[in-house]
């Protein structure tokens, strides 16, 4: 049904339109990096699908991939690593605040073991500090779904399993925080052999 709320991966927001024109933009010209990324390191897609299918990617993988509205975090990561980048997102234009926040410490001392789990930590702390900004902003679950267009029941289930969001409602909570986020990818440290 048009307009509806959809529910996607738990997201609640994947076929409401950005909150800004530059999120979008913002995804593309990040699709086009990675595409850059696989021209420069000679990855063609034909070995690319071949390659996902073998990872148990599934064989719809790489075109998955290319389409910004259907980006989930997990995805994107996942992309990103597959081409030997990591995919990072920054908070801009808000302060986190020095709360002391318990999830915060911990989120900055686990010990993380392989991609995977770097990539799960990186979430959690981004939404973990939009939610530490939502909180000392004092803005309710109920007053920021007003403002992104989504139930408040959406707002908390973004904040208890961030890995399920799409990159875009990432994007929505920053916003309506007044903020943004910045996407971008980075190229994995060698491992040098000992």
């Amino acid at each position: 049904m048009p307009g509806s709320l959809a529910t996607a991966e738990g997201c609640g927001m994947i076929d409401r339109p950005d909150l800004r024109s530059e999120d979008l933009a913002n995804r593309v010209a990040l699709r086009d990096l990675l595409r850059q990324v696989r021209v420069d390191t000679h990855g063609s897609l034909r070995g690319l699908r071949n390659a996902s299918r073998e990872a148990g990617l599934g064989a719809r993988f790489v075109e998955d991939c290319e389409d910004t509205a259907q980006w989930g975090v997990r995805r994107v990561q996942t992309w990103a690593r597959f081409l030997g980048h990591r995919f990072r997102m920054d908070i801009t234009g808000l302060t986190v605040p020095d709360d002391g926040d318990i999830t915060a410490a911990v989120l900055a001392d686990v010990v993380t073991f392989g991609w995977a789990d770097e990539d799960q930590v990186h979430i959690r702390q981004v939404v973990n500090n939009l939610a530490r900004i939502r909180r000392h902003q004092q803005i309710s679950y109920g007053r920021l779904s007003r403002i992104v267009g989504c139930g408040d029941r959406a707002i908390q289930g973004w904040e208890d399993q961030p890995e399920r969001c799409h990159v875009k409602t990432v994007q929505r909570y920053a916003r309506g925080l007044g903020g943004a986020l910045a996407l971008d990818v980075v190229p994995m440290p060698a491992v040098v052999p000992v």
